[in-house]
């Protein structure tokens, strides 16, 4: 997820091009809002957006990248379906896998969605499957 990406949304959003004009846009004091450029806070974006009723105007593509990942491409991460003889399908319906996604912090869901997207380019899913299990023993 790129901070920058969505930093800008809402400048654009709010038709402004400083941080002293967002800053009055949106009640919230410029240093406050540099602290959140400066630590690349994706979430207090996320947590103002909400505040300011923006959330879904800012972070749609965040949310139509997460759906889209979880209802087509997980099939080529994940094996768990029952009677599966490919290592790239799964029985995405009523998959409780899918609920336990949509659960999740958005930020590691597009993280991990991210990384997946940049590995299956690469043609190196096996990659993250190595890395998933190191992580997992650790």
């Amino acid at each position: 997820m790129n901070f920058e990406y969505y930093f800008d949304k809402i400048f654009n959003f709010y038709n402004v091009s400083s941080i002293k004009e967002l800053s009055e846009v949106i009640n919230t004091g410029a240093s406050t809002i540099s602290n959140w450029k400066q630590r690349n806070s994706i979430t207090a974006l996320k947590k103002k957006c909400r505040e300011l009723g923006i959330y879904n105007e800012i972070f749609e593509d965040l949310n139509t990248n997460i759906n889209h990942f979880q209802n087509s491409n997980i099939n080529k991460a994940f094996d768990l379906s029952s009677n599966s003889h490919s290592q790239d399908s799964i029985n995405i319906g009523n998959n409780p896998i899918c609920e336990q996604i949509s659960k999740m912090n958005q930020t590691i869901v597009s993280s991990f969605i991210n990384v997946y997207y940049k590995l299956e380019r690469k043609g190196d899913l096996k990659r993250l499957h190595q890395i998933l299990g190191e992580i997992e023993f650790e």
